[in-house]
């Protein structure tokens, strides 16, 4: 009889394990597809809308040079932020690396910022190196004070005029948006 008691806690014990991990899969799954599309608990993330203009902005790229608003003027530009530690970011970051390729103008219309100390935020330089200006940011740093950043990644596509164009969350999502 105890050998019996022992091998239904087992198995209670084995499907209450499945069970969990089933759900903590599924709420990231949730996570994964609302940060795809900006939403959050039924608000939108990305609060600068297509049509709106882009907020001004200074930075230090870790090549040492200064970037702004300006700079990115006169030509289609993308300004993506991604955060170290971030799954979604380290998924779409070859993605944004083969779109940044595609992106007339090079590196010099590609600004990633990446959220997080520089001693972390060293494989984003090394994937992004010659294919995007890399800025390296705190927590609260200005560009993504002045984009209004609450969720990680945040792409933006800027038209000649600084203004926006998309906004996203995904790679796929910009592409498509702006091919349409």
């Amino acid at each position: 009889m105890t050998n019996v008691a022992v091998a239904l806690i087992g198995v209670l014990c084995l499907l209450n394990f499945a069970l969990t991990f089933a759900v903590i899969r599924q709420v990231r799954r949730q996570g994964e597809r609302a940060a795809i599309h900006g939403e959050s608990g039924g608000r939108r993330l990305w609060h600068l809308t297509a049509g709106s203009a882009a907020p001004e902005f200074t930075v230090q790229a870790v090549s040492g040079e200064t970037v702004s608003l300006s700079d990115l003027a006169g030509a289609r530009s993308v300004v993506a932020f991604f955060s170290v530690g971030c799954a979604p970011c380290q998924i779409q970051l070859p993605e944004l690396k083969a779109y940044a390729r595609s992106v007339p103008g090079g590196a010099g219309q590609v600004l990633v910022v990446v959220r997080g100390a520089a001693d972390r935020a060293v494989d984003y330089v090394r994937e992004l190196a010659g294919v995007a200006t890399v800025v390296v940011e705190p927590m609260a740093g200005q560009a993504a004070q002045a984009f209004s950043v609450s969720a990680y990644p945040t792409i933006y596509v800027l038209d000649e005029q600084g203004r926006i164009e998309t906004s996203g969350g995904a790679v796929r999502q910009i592409v498509a948006s702006a091919s349409a």
